[in-house]
């Protein structure tokens, strides 16, 4: 009975992950209609489920205010970076199974870049601290592109 109650926790953590990437894909396509929609959605999932954590509060948070920053034509780099600063003093305390990057990801709006552009540039720094060690696979002697190539082979 307990590994069931474990699972159905993993499948609601999940479900609860998958609405929350349905908002990012929502402030993505700038569908902000949507968004309002399935904010209120969302906030009413949780509440019935009695789901606040300090996540999915901050995340709903996030939405809201990405929402009336865009309504009111507001620049949101201000607002991205206070919720940078909140996201990361939370992040110990959050499941790796229910994270998403949300730290990657308003960094990439605050840049312009592409959420896989900052991933990859996080990736080389903690791997790779040279600027230089990975432009010929020098990185980890080489073993990250060795690996890619033998997994080709395969």
């Amino acid at each position: 009975q307990t590994a069931e109650l474990a699972e159905m926790q993993t499948d609601n953590d999940a479900y609860i992950m998958s609405l929350m990437l349905k908002l990012i894909i929502f402030v993505e396509q700038e569908d902000f209609e949507s968004l309002t929609k399935h904010i209120a959605t969302t906030k009413i999932y949780l509440k019935q489920h009695r789901i606040n954590s300090r996540y999915e509060v901050l995340f709903i948070n996030l939405m809201e205010d990405i929402l009336h920053y865009h309504q009111k034509s507001l620049s949101k780099n201000k607002m991205f970076e206070e919720y940078i600063a909140l996201f990361t003093a939370i992040q110990p305390f959050v499941e790796e199974s229910v994270y998403f990057d949300i730290i990657s990801w308003l960094q990439s709006k605050m840049t312009n870049k592409t959420f896989i552009e900052i991933k990859k540039e996080k990736f080389l720094e903690r791997h790779c601290p040279d600027d230089d060690s990975f432009r010929i696979g020098n990185c980890f002697n080489g073993s990250i592109l060795s690996g890619l190539s033998e997994r080709r082979n395969d």
